[in-house]
Order: structure tokens, then C-alpha cells, then sequence
């Protein structure tokens, strides 16, 4: 489950990401011309996790949604990628 709302202090948008194992993640980020880049960090080092989540709008009239992971300075994983389509009724 996802849950997005908007930081009026830091000025960001939050994200927070609720996973069927029971952990979750709350990434922090911006919106530009429609695409929300979203990121966390923790550690340091070569034991530094990172994630990233990105969101923009797709041909359908939905969305794209891109969880990417990295540990240390390695370069970003697709961890999940799906697209969110809009019906019409």
C-alpha cells in the first residue's frame, strides 16, 4: 500500500510505502512538470541503502511507477516497475 501527502514545512511530498512483509519505507521528494522523484537514505558507507521512487504520467491517462535500490555507491536496481492505465466506464 502507498500513501503520498505533502510536507508543507520542507515544502516535499512524502511517501510512504507499506510491504507485505510488514516493513516500509518513507521517501522524501519534489514534483517537476508532473514527475515526482522521490529518494531515501541510511547508512553510511559501503553499507549505505538508498531507494528511489519515480512517478510521471503515461499515454494511458494513469502513470508510470519506476522502485529502484542501491547499496553503497553501486548503481540504481529496478526493484519494481508498473503502469497504472486508466479505464474508461
Amino acid at each position: 500500500m502507498s500513501i503520498f501527502s505533502y510536507d508543507a514545512a520542507t515544502r516535499q511530498y512524502v511517501y510512504n510505502g507499506f510491504r507485505a512483509s510488514g516493513t516500509y519505507v518513507t521517501l522524501r521528494g519534489t514534483e517537476e512538470n508532473g514527475r515526482w522523484v522521490l529518494q531515501s537514505e541510511s547508512g553510511k558507507g559501503a553499507e549505505r541503502l538508498r531507494s528511489r521512487v519515480t512517478i510521471e504520467p503515461n499515454q494511458q491517462g494513469g502513470f508510470n511507477f519506476l522502485s529502484e535500490a542501491s547499496t553503497g555507491d553501486e548503481p540504481w536496481k529496478e526493484q519494481a516497475q508498473f503502469a497504472y492505465i486508466r479505464v474508461p466506464q
